[in-house]
């Protein structure tokens, strides 16, 4: 009866609260990525052995006269030091285990918080369907210590997950190694194309993570060019139209000079440029 009572009290407070639906939400959408991570969890805590346990060991061994018998009593030193030293190392392994996985749950839950989705990236995002995780149209895996994209593999950690999930990643956290492999899973994924898709062209955002950790592949190209402090970098693509019909051009002047007409004194250059066009081409 004390049981049911605390759960019904329980679930009232999830209810008053508002929790439940992202509760279950995150439940439903992220349980691939939560169940083996929290498994991993687990499995770490049980396999760290309890101080009770050694000193039972300890007591089983049998007492042995080190003048007896110097070399069996050596062996057994060499033995048991090799021992310690596997038990240290099975030790950090799990230690390190535990907290990778406490590590990626606390990003994932970031998806069922309101303060936490506004720390999400919106423009490049992780995103849950059919009970899989994708980064944009990738499919992506929590494996036991890194993060597998497609079939390569990456070392998970946390200037990573900054990377991968934040709109606003914390730099203090991120290593050149961090950036060289976000840098790898944007070439693999496509996340900085349009629609994912490599044949779309680069998208444009205004986010300084976008800027400053993706780089542009499309510019790079070979032979002189002004310094990069000396370009002036637009979020939007130029728009360029060429007229190759004379009688687009005067139904082009023809509309500026109504706009001129009308106040408008921003069309100056256009309205030369057209005219320039048409006196070479002999028409006027």
């Amino acid at each position: 009866i004390a049981g049911a009572s605390e759960a019904i009290r329980n679930k009232h407070k999830l209810i008053k609260l508002g929790k439940e639906i992202s509760t279950k939400t995150l439940n439903e959408i992220f349980k691939p990525v939560v169940t083996p991570l929290n498994q991993l969890v687990q499995n770490s805590a049980a396999a760290i052995p309890t101080q009770k346990d050694g000193f039972v060991k300890n007591e089983e061994q049998p007492i042995v006269d080190i003048h007896k018998n110097d070399q069996t009593n050596d062996e057994r030193i060499a033995q048991c030091s090799d021992g310690e030293s596997v038990y240290d190392t099975s030790d950090e392994s799990d230690e390190r285990g535990r907290i990778d996985g406490n590590l990626a749950t606390q990003y994932i839950t970031l998806f069922s918080t309101k303060n936490g989705s506004k720390e999400l990236d919106s423009a490049i995002k992780m995103r849950g369907e059919s009970g899989k995780l994708f980064l944009g149209n990738t499919p992506i895996t929590f494996i036991q210590e890194g993060i597998q994209v497609n079939d390569e593999e990456f070392k998970r950690s946390r200037g990573l997950l900054e990377l991968l999930f934040k709109r606003d990643p914390d730099e203090k956290y991120i290593t050149n190694d961090d950036k060289l492999a976000f840098e790898r899973i944007v070439e693999i994924t496509h996340l900085d194309q349009k629609y994912y898709d490599p044949t779309k062209g680069r998208r444009q955002s205004n986010i300084s993570k976008f800027k400053k950790f993706i780089p542009d592949y499309e510019s790079s190209r070979d032979g002189a060019r002004l310094p990069e402090y000396m370009v002036a970098k637009q979020s939007r693509v130029v728009d360029l139209v060429y007229w190759d019909d004379p009688n687009e051009l005067v139904e082009r002047l023809h509309l500026l000079c109504s706009s001129q007409a009308a106040g408008n004194n921003n069309h100056n250059n256009e309205i030369m440029s057209i005219i320039e066009e048409l006196r070479e081409a002999g028409l006027i």
